[in-house]
């Protein structure tokens, strides 16, 4: 799914209760692979998966310092905004706050 990530494929991340600390932490990896990250996230944050829309935002935490990449990440946060998830709502409300 992403290339240069090494072991960390979403089939090991699926098993991980903690996708969003792994998503989190590999941010040197990350950074590089933004337009990748973002195709990936403009992908997940549709799913019908809680725990996958959950991710395509957490991935967005990276880029939070980057003021080019504010519109692009308030577009993806957008279709998941009024999700009746907690914990998807939880990980909005954290990348919102990382935006301020």
């Amino acid at each position: 799914m992403l290339k240069g990530y090494g072991n960390l494929t979403w089939e090991t991340l699926k098993k991980r209760p903690r996708k969003d600390f792994t998503a989190y932490r590999k941010r040197g990896i990350v950074k590089t692979k933004q337009k990748e990250i973002f195709r990936i996230s403009k992908k997940l944050v549709k799913s019908k998966n809680l725990w996958e829309r959950r991710f395509a935002i957490v991935l967005l935490i990276n880029f939070t310092k980057d003021e080019s990449l504010t519109n692009e990440i308030r577009e993806i946060i957008k279709n998941v905004e009024s999700d009746k998830e907690y914990y998807v709502q939880k990980a909005v409300e954290w990348v919102k706050k990382k935006l301020e």
